[in-house]
């Protein structure tokens, strides 16, 4: 039983960005990278930063890979499949990005120091979920919370869980297990941390 799911998200590094009050903003339809560059390069160029994403090309292709693993991965026959149109846009977005400059280079030691702070986004898990959020979350910001743009071909968001707990088969006495999950997901001790445990 998990107690908590989070989805990645890009989250606003400044609080002094136009975009970082809490009203959310509607996206354009589908939102995907391309969206997000042309939204975003006037609010880098009116603050003075130099990236996007604070991350370099790997560190975000391997952040969106593992958004959508299962288009790349067939657990049925446990084989990689690396021809087909959602690895390749991963791949297209990531390139989109560094040509333009807007992420960091790892080649350039200084850049690297300079990125973290210079960066607009960065990759944070969105964790405040209620049930039916995650739909709304497609189309308009949560607050500094942007939803992280759509991979063309592939559908929904992956959500992930985080601390879960487990009551073993074989515990020698179960309803007293149970009694203690109940006390670690219930609202006393969940709230601010796990905020719709």
């Amino acid at each position: 039983m998990p107690a908590l799911f989070e989805f990645n998200s890009l989250k606003l590094y400044w609080r002094d960005s136009e975009y970082s009050s809490h009203s959310a903003h509607e996206l354009s339809s589908p939102w995907d990278w391309e969206a997000a560059v042309k939204m975003f390069t006037p609010e880098l160029k009116r603050m003075g930063l130099d990236y996007l994403v604070a991350m370099s090309p790997e560190m975000l292709a391997a952040a969106i890979i593992n958004e959508h693993y299962s288009y790349i991965y067939n657990y049925a026959n446990k084989k990689y499949n690396f021809d087909n149109e959602v690895f390749k846009e991963i791949l297209y977005a990531v390139k989109m990005l560094y040509d333009n400059g807007l992420l960091w280079d790892l080649n350039n030691y200084s850049e690297v120091t300079l990125g973290s702070n210079a960066g607009l986004f960065k990759l944070s898990p969105f964790r405040d979920i209620m049930v039916d959020d995650y739909k709304k979350f497609e189309l308009q910001s949560i607050g500094e919370y942007f939803p992280l743009p759509y991979i063309n071909g592939s559908e929904g968001i992956a959500i992930s869980i985080r601390d879960e707990f487990a009551i073993s088969a074989k515990a020698p006495n179960k309803n007293a297990a149970w009694e203690f999950v109940k006390i670690m997901l219930s609202e006393g001790i969940t709230y601010g941390q796990f905020p719709n445990a």
